[in-house]
């Protein structure tokens, strides 16, 4: 194996890697956006309620840190999607721009952090063609949910990082220090993150001599430029205490309700799935995954499995060569880094006992199981005992990811995007009431009752209206239906869930002048049925 280098020599980039990097940029952003309308089927709540927040901070220009709704969320992800759909409308596109782009972007970081940690433009490539086709890494691209940030934060703040230890360059640690400092606005799991920093300090105590005197006006100016960003969201906590917590407490394996008074027993088995789910037993959650299988492809999973391995004994050789032979070696570091970071990203899912296994509380791991699979890749590419020829191992290396490529590709698009459960998770019926609703005259009143499932919002509803609220924002005749609701004539009404008693009652209460209509639906899907009043 190949590792990393803290030298000042410079990484050369052949042309041909040039035009390899941009061809794979591409591929990432078409697998993000290919279809993007019809898969996923429909946006799920959780993520119009991001893009309902967002159109209201645009339209009363009151922007926040973090926002109350849907238990409380830093504000990142929603203040940037109030750019997207001011841009793009309050379409599909405009609520998953960031998300395509954060996931195009991080096979970008990718890339450039494994290239730099192994001194090897080929094992950027192979990790970011890993990261451009797993399912795993192209649905959560193509959802709304600001989690999708934290790799992305990640990648960048820990490549400027590298690049500062070999090149010792200041601006690469101001850099660095600021892009971490945005990963507290994203998403509650990065929190974690700092302790990824505590081993990088230690471990670079352990390979590498004069470490403080040669970096401490490094680290300084990285821990400063890293306050300016995070000071807006300690300040946020500061003033409102209640958002640090947020949902996390009633989730928490250490929480004395959750874990029934075992907590070892609740760890050994919340730990056991979340790694399982890598190589065995995926997410069960339809939104996240293809259950039952794990969120990993075959290829990708054994490819990590061993590097894992290999990585794991590596390290704990080079720890007992710098115990005994007080022998320092560089490559501890990077072991070290990458090790700790899979650990200390996986930690915000098994230390919690809801949905385990966890895709979407996983998503901080990606970049270091990328890289981590990369390795055998790397190895087998660069064994030349075979004749270059049709049998040569790096043909078998091309052979094994684009089967990888394949594979994702059709299990997300053709298999998993067809299926009527994703379908249904997704609540497709709540996206196509959304898109009936706007195809209806401007100056008819259309008045919706929220009885759709979901926690309610902020403003008294449940959680599914803001699919409904996102695609109909500018509408101004659109009304929820209250106890205090005054009926207007002509008018349209949707149910939320249809109920035949409902429709019943309004066609008592509007006796000679309602009429049903069936909206037709999918095949596999009944139709859904409105209420016009003349």
């Amino acid at each position: 194996m190949y590792a990393f280098t803290l030298t000042k020599k410079k990484i050369k980039t052949p042309f041909s890697y040039g035009i390899f990097l941009g061809i794979l940029l591409v591929m990432a952003f078409f697998v993000r956006t290919l279809w993007i309308n019809d898969i996923p089927a429909g946006i799920y709540p959780d993520e119009a309620v991001n893009g309902t927040d967002a159109l209201t901070a645009w339209q009363t220009k009151e922007f926040h840190w973090f926002y109350e709704n849907n238990n409380g969320r830093e504000g990142l992800f929603i203040n940037l999607i109030a750019i997207s759909t001011t841009l793009f409308g309050n379409t599909v596109f405009g609520l998953k721009f960031w998300s395509i782009l954060s996931g195009t972007l991080s096979v970008l970081g990718v890339y450039l952090l494994a290239s730099e940690l192994y001194a090897s433009r080929r094992a950027g490539l192979i990790a970011g063609f890993l990261m451009t086709f797993s399912f795993w890494a192209i649905n959560f691209s193509r959802i709304s949910f600001r989690g999708i940030l934290l790799p992305l934060i990640l990648i960048f703040s820990f490549y400027f990082i590298f690049k500062g230890l070999r090149t010792k360059k200041y601006l690469l640690f101001i850099f660095s220090g600021l892009i971490f400092g945005l990963g507290f606005h994203t998403y509650i799991a990065f929190r974690i993150a700092p302790v990824i920093l505590i081993v990088i300090f230690f471990a670079l105590l352990l390979s590498q001599r004069r470490v403080i005197q040669t970096y401490w006006k490094h680290a300084l100016l990285f821990l400063m430029s890293m306050l300016i960003t995070t000071a807006p969201i300690l300040y946020d906590f500061a003033t409102h205490p209640e958002h640090l917590g947020s949902r996390s407490a009633s989730i928490s394996i250490f929480s004395p309700e959750v874990n029934d008074g075992n907590f070892l027993g609740t760890l050994t088995k919340t730990l056991t799935l979340s790694v399982a789910k890598y190589f065995v037993w995926g997410d069960q959650n339809w939104r996240h995954n293809l259950p039952p299988f794990p969120i990993l492809d075959i290829i990708t999973a054994f490819a990590l499995a061993f590097g894992v391995l290999w990585s794991l004994l590596r390290w704990i050789h080079l720890l007992h060569k710098r115990i005994i032979n007080k022998e320092r070696h560089k490559e501890f570091l990077i072991l070290s880094f990458l090790l700790s970071w899979f650990i200390l990203m996986l930690a915000p899912e098994f230390l919690t006992n809801e949905g385990i296994p966890h895709a979407l509380r996983s998503i901080g791991t990606q970049p270091p199981v990328f890289i981590l699979a990369m390795l055998p890749f790397l190895w087998l590419s660069r064994q030349s005992t075979i004749q270059k020829s049709w049998k040569s191992a790096p043909f078998y290396v091309i052979v094994l990811l684009v089967l990888v490529a394949l594979l994702n590709s059709f299990s997300y698009f053709f298999v998993w995007g067809n299926s009527p459960e994703s379908k249904n998770a997704f609540d497709e019926t709540f996206t196509q009431k959304a898109h009936y609703i706007s195809q209806l005259p401007k100056e008819r009143t259309v008045y919706v009752l929220p009885n759709g499932p979901g926690q309610n919002m902020t403003d008294g509803f449940p959680v599914s209206t803001d699919v409904i609220e996102y695609f109909n924002f500018y509408r101004s005749n659109l009304i929820f239906l209250t106890p205090e609701t005054l009926l207007e004539r002509p008018a349209t009404f949707v149910l939320m869930r249809d109920d035949e008693q409902i429709f019943q009652n309004i066609e008592n209460y509007f006796e000679g002048i309602s009429i049903r209509e069936s909206i037709p639906f999918r095949e596999d899907q009944e139709a859904f049925t409105v209420i016009h009043i003349k």
